[in-house]
């Protein structure tokens, strides 16, 4: 079975790229050509790929890397969070 597509841009570069469902921010960006810092290669340990999700559905798992007050400005770690919608 196909998986659903879901639209993702990445700022300020204003790069787009479509990918399946369940694909982490990480991977997008990589496929987008938008350039994410991740010295750990995407482990969770790290915590250098910290990015602010506008808009959209995702699936994060819950990581030490972030404060209270940076998780509700809508920061994530890219590579612990998954895209499920636009």
């Amino acid at each position: 079975m196909k998986k659903d597509k879901v639209k993702v841009t990445f700022l300020p570069q204003n790069k787009t790229v479509k990918v399946e469902k369940g694909t982490t921010l990480l991977e997008a960006s990589a496929k987008a050509g938008a350039y994410i810092n991740s010295i750990c290669g995407g482990d969770g340990i790290c915590g250098k790929c910290r990015l602010i999700v506008k808009k959209g559905d995702v699936n994060t798992y819950p990581t030490t890397f972030l404060k209270r007050e940076e998780i509700k400005k809508g920061y994530v770690l890219a590579c612990q969070t998954e895209v499920i919608g636009d």
